[in-house]
């Protein structure tokens, strides 16, 4: 667990250079530490802050401002730029998104779109290196996950039972989170770190809090009733009570979800997932009854397959997908349904991401997530048995992280913050935790050479 500075016993506390390399003669008390207290503050990660609670909260328009502080203090700081692997990937994701763009029949629009994700890029930036220190990654660890309680996941529940104001019996919030499949997908990535959380944490009330956080946010996917949401949320379920050896830890947490969602969900929901699960049985979309919506994407799909296959190279320019769908739909009238028609959205991250920037644009993009899994999994290993909490905490992430690749097919995230802040975290979190292991096997050989 990235955790804050233990509390060592000063019986126990060595200051040789050699005793400094060797163990305790008895294990250390780690003490409480406040996620604020001990936290390396800079501009930077001031702004960086700011901006994260701007865009969860919705409670100050200070996001515009909170960044150009942020970059200001990481250009003119003292702290060392970073480029790792995810940052390399977007950038050529957005470079080579940048050197086509030309040739896209769209070209004021996908130049609006490009300045929209270069400031994505800067808000990937400096989160990827403000985070990369344990002090600064723990306190923001608890600010994203309590923004995210006290206003999407507060919100929904507040909207569903409180206001009863749920679109179409789906709960929801707003803005970023005003539509039930965003919510269910934004909510994934939180609910892997509050598992984390939950599992490596000593405090009481902290995993009091981690607790509410992932019953809560389990019944809240399940009832936004989406599909890739419930699936994303089952598969990270099962993934989780597969990888356990000690299974009746993560029992309360279970026992808590499914008793909540069997409480609060409407009958609407049972019936959404009854005519799905017959819809797919059968083959025919139509029984599905929810309100054409099963059809109308898989119809979707259909239109922005075709869209890459006329331009699999270049595609159709960043943001121009729902213009490119909009032409693709009334041309082809004899191939399309009625239901296709109109400046859809592609309903699919990977379809968007290969209708816009074509194959080379969608390898790229597609880096940025599979190295900073890649590069998670071989933290874990390393990890493994000096830091088995730690290993846990990587482990909820990377789960987190497929069920937001699962979400993906269903819905459409490659322009929004949250996808590149989720990652920053990701990478950061296993950044520390091999730091921590580096200076371990210094220790240990230090040690050893004193033997």
């Amino acid at each position: 667990m990235v955790q804050g500075p233990p509390a060592v016993q000063p019986a126990q506390r060595l200051t040789s250079a050699a005793g400094q390399a060797q163990a305790a003669p008895a294990p250390t008390t780690v003490a409480w530490v406040w996620p604020w207290q001990g936290v390396k503050w800079n501009l930077a990660f001031i702004g960086f802050c700011a901006y994260s609670i701007a865009i969860i909260t919705y409670v100050a328009p200070i996001g515009e401002a909170g960044m150009i502080i942020a970059l200001i203090g990481l250009a003119f700081g003292n702290q060392r730029v970073r480029f790792p692997l995810p940052l390399i990937f977007f950038g050529a994701y957005y470079a080579y998104a940048v050197a086509t763009y030309p040739s896209s029949v769209y070209v004021p629009l996908v130049k609006l779109e490009m300045e929209s994700m270069g400031k994505v890029a800067l808000i990937f930036l400096v989160g990827i290196n403000v985070l990369m220190e344990r002090t600064r990654f723990r306190f923001y660890l608890f600010l994203y996950l309590g923004a995210f309680g006290l206003y999407p996941v507060r919100g929904a529940i507040f909207n569903q039972f409180i206001y009863h104001s749920a679109e179409l019996g789906r709960i929801a919030w707003n803005q970023a989170f005003g539509n039930p499949n965003d919510l269910a997908t934004l909510l994934l990535f939180p609910l892997g770190l509050a598992a984390g959380v939950l599992y490596t944490e000593r405090n009481k009330y902290v995993r009091i809090a981690a607790l509410t956080g992932v019953v809560l946010i389990s019944m809240i996917v399940f009832l936004t009733q989406s599909r890739g949401g419930i699936l994303s949320l089952a598969v990270f379920g099962l993934v989780v009570l597969a990888r356990q050896k000690r299974r009746l830890r993560m029992l309360p947490a279970l026992v808590l979800v499914v008793a909540a969602v069997f409480m609060f969900a409407p009958q609407g929901v049972w019936t959404r997932m009854k005519n799905l699960g017959s819809a797919t049985s059968s083959g025919q979309l139509r029984e599905a009854d929810d309100q054409g919506s099963a059809e109308q994407r898989f119809e979707i799909w259909k239109v922005a397959f075709t869209i890459w296959s006329r331009d699999p190279i270049s595609g159709v320019g960043l943001g121009a997908y729902p213009y490119a769908h909009w032409r693709a739909a009334r041309n082809n009238a004899d191939t399309f349904k009625e239901t296709a028609r109109g400046g859809r959205d592609a309903h699919s991250t990977y379809l968007t991401v290969l209708a816009e920037t074509g194959a080379p644009g969608f390898t790229f993009f597609m880096g940025i997530f599979l190295s900073v899994y890649a590069y998670a999994q071989h933290v874990r290993g390393k990890i493994k048995h000096s830091d088995p909490d730690g290993e846990r905490q990587i482990f909820f992430a990377q789960v987190a992280m497929i069920a937001l690749a699962i979400a993906a097919v269903f819905s459409s995230w490659a322009h929004i913050p949250f996808t590149y802040i989720n990652v920053a975290i990701m990478y950061a979190m296993c950044w520390i935790l091999m730091q921590k292991q580096r200076a371990r096997e210094a220790a240990a050989r230090q040690a050893a050479r004193f033997r």
